[in-house]
């Protein structure tokens, strides 16, 4: 199947609960904190992952779609069992998959992600732009224009586009639109992930999870204010990220108001469900803090557990 004939799917109609759900994730959007969440809807197993049914694809920052024959034969013999994959891929990735998955994928405001990348590949050296930054300032970057994730990044990965095919232009952006448009059965929003989880909970069928902020950088990088001549830099060498930003925000907006008052009224009961939810972030599994709270309770009161009733 050819990448430039993604098979077209209605982003509006409900599809099968049990379809495949293709993640495609953007770097530095909230990606991991939706795994996590997704891991524990999809084949879940008390403190593991289900790999039959859950499937992190093994793609680097740099690293375009083609994969080894080995994962692409691991998943060929996943097909039928497959319920959730994600990974830093484009949407082009989903011709490796069964042709009724859906795919959501998470957009971030453009200035935000890109000094949030720039600092997450300055601090891991097992990124694959590590090197290539080196010792330098995100204002060279951007003016050499040397890594394609700092450059329309997000319009790179929605319009299917191999981060080293050079600069983007103006029909990236077009194809990009018409893919969320048309191909992609939602979008969410990283500033706005409570919201966000609820529209893939009404578009996906899926229940109710707790979750808190995983994998995010170091408090004092967020909180570092960053000169203005750089942040216009950014917004100018992710012009297309902006427009794309823009429009998948309207609608966003469209949508909710399509879903009435009841998606707030959920957006709010889910709020205070995590309120409530403590979580002990790892890479495979999550634990509730009102069961180990009552169990806590229990041993302090001498109360047996209900197993031993």
């Amino acid at each position: 199947m050819s990448r430039d004939s993604i098979p077209a799917q209605n982003p509006d109609s409900g599809g099968s609960p049990n379809a495949p759900v293709l993640f495609v994730h953007i770097p530095k959007t909230a990606g991991t904190t939706l795994f996590g969440i997704a891991a524990s809807i999809h084949g879940r197993m008390p403190g593991i992952v289900d790999r039959r049914k859950v499937f992190h694809i093994p793609l680097d920052w740099n690293e375009p779609d083609d994969l080894s024959p080995e994962v692409v034969e691991t998943m060929e013999r996943r097909a039928e069992s497959l319920r959730y994959v994600s990974g830093h891929c484009t949407v082009g990735f989903r011709e490796y998959l069964p042709e009724d998955t859906r795919m959501i994928t998470m957009l971030r405001d453009p200035v935000s992600r890109v000094v949030s990348a720039y600092s997450n590949i300055r601090r891991d050296p097992g990124n694959g732009y590590h090197r290539a930054v080196g010792g330098s300032t995100l204002e060279e970057i951007l003016e050499a224009r040397s890594i394609p994730e700092l450059d329309n990044g997000q319009v790179r990965r929605l319009a299917g586009v191999r981060p080293d095919a050079g600069p983007t232009d103006r029909s990236h952006l077009d194809l990009a639109i018409d893919h969320v448009d048309h191909q992609i059965a939602a979008v969410g929003f990283t500033e706005r992930f409570d919201e966000s989880f609820q529209l893939f909970r009404a578009e996906l069928g899926w229940p109710r999870r707790g979750y808190l902020p995983w994998n995010t950088a170091p408090i004092a990088a967020r909180e570092a204010p960053k000169p203005p001549g750089l942040l216009a830099l950014i917004a100018e060498r992710n012009t297309f990220d902006v427009e794309l930003h823009a429009h998948a925000a309207r609608r966003f907006d469209a949508r909710i108001a399509e879903l009435g008052a009841g998606f707030e009224a959920e957006v709010e009961r889910a709020r205070r469900f995590n309120s409530g939810w403590y979580r002990p972030w790892h890479r495979f599994g999550v634990v509730p803090f009102r069961a180990a709270k009552r169990k806590a309770m229990s041993i302090r009161r001498g109360i047996p557990s209900r197993k031993s009733t």
